[in-house]
């Protein structure tokens, strides 16, 4: 008859693990806060700046977009009608930060769109690994394949 009161205690007893369990993943993630925002701002924000005045030269418009751990650039050729951004978004894991990217193209005279993600490496890299050149390189790449001049 006591059965059910040890069945509660047990209960309760997991609950109260899984939430401390809970609040050290999240406290792992947020000590990972601090190299996010050190590289947005040393890596991805100095790529999408050198894109963009290097993009100007050639009379395209560029805008960089930014919030605490995601990023994009996006480049418009009026002449051509045509849009291409790149998205970084860092996923925090407690362990280490990798970098979700992503492309969207559009032309806005034959209505053509396309979007997928856009690897800056082979494989699941942590943000370390990533720099400032994968990032340009890319875009780069990217802009070559999908706007046509």
């Amino acid at each position: 008859m006591e059965d059910w009161k040890k069945d509660l205690k047990d209960l309760f007893k997991q609950e109260k693990t899984k939430k401390e369990q809970k609040t050290k993943v999240e406290a792992k993630k947020k000590e990972q806060e601090p190299r996010v925002k050190e590289f947005y701002s040393s890596t991805v924000i100095p790529a999408f700046e050198e894109l963009k005045v290097e993009f100007g030269k050639y009379g395209r418009v560029a805008d960089i977009f930014k919030r605490l751990n995601f990023a994009s650039f996006r480049v418009s050729s009026f002449d051509t009608d045509q849009i291409l951004s790149l998205e970084l978004e860092a996923s925090i894991s407690p362990d280490r930060v990798y970098l979700v990217s992503t492309y969207n193209y559009r032309n806005t005279k034959t209505g053509e769109y396309g979007a997928s993600s856009a690897d800056l490496k082979k494989g699941d890299r942590d943000i370390s690994e990533i720099s400032k050149e994968d990032i340009v390189n890319k875009f780069v790449q990217l802009y070559k394949e999908h706007i046509k001049l």
